[in-house]
């Protein structure tokens, strides 16, 4: 470390210090130990990043629609879906004529295998405002549903909409 680094008028001096820079930035937060944890964080995939902002954000603010919504779509996607069925029936909940929720909750049913309830959440979907059959057929979270008669029911009604 050169005598420059420190200004006289700072009343520290390079002995003083004993270390140079980067020896002092590496104690204070070496890779594998590091207090702001962010190599740890880098190291992680974004999903579980997510989870754990989002988790952090509702022990502060419980009924934060949107965060609750973002983090079920986070569970959904590492296949915790029991967890993710559990947000999705608060969202219905709080947002009962949300076309989304009710969709999101009929997936979160599909793939805990809770299919006469799913088919009954994605029924209120479609009478909430849903239109789309082609969504029905592209979201393989509803893969369980096929070929259940009330399921294949609500595509056709979809299609006839079209």
């Amino acid at each position: 470390m050169s005598d420059d680094a420190f200004p006289a008028s700072s009343g520290i001096s390079p002995a003083a210090v004993g270390s140079t820079a980067d020896q002092v930035q590496r104690r204070a937060c070496p890779e594998t130990e590091c207090p702001c944890e962010v190599a740890r964080l880098q190291a992680r995939p974004q999903v579980d990043f997510e989870i754990e902002f989002y988790e952090q954000a509702l022990s502060r603010r419980p009924l934060f629609r949107e965060v609750l919504a973002a983090l079920a779509q986070c569970l959904s996607e590492k296949g915790w879906y029991r967890r993710a069925l559990t947000l999705d029936r608060r969202l219905v909940a709080l947002r009962p004529r949300d076309v989304v929720a009710h969709y999101n909750l009929a997936c979160s049913l599909s793939q805990v295998r809770e299919l006469d309830e799913a088919i009954v959440a994605l029924e209120r979907a479609v009478q909430l405002g849903l239109r789309c059959a082609e969504v029905l057929d592209a979201d393989s979270d509803l893969a369980p549903l096929a070929g259940h008669p009330r399921f294949e029911a609500l595509r056709a009604l979809l299609r006839r909409r079209d």
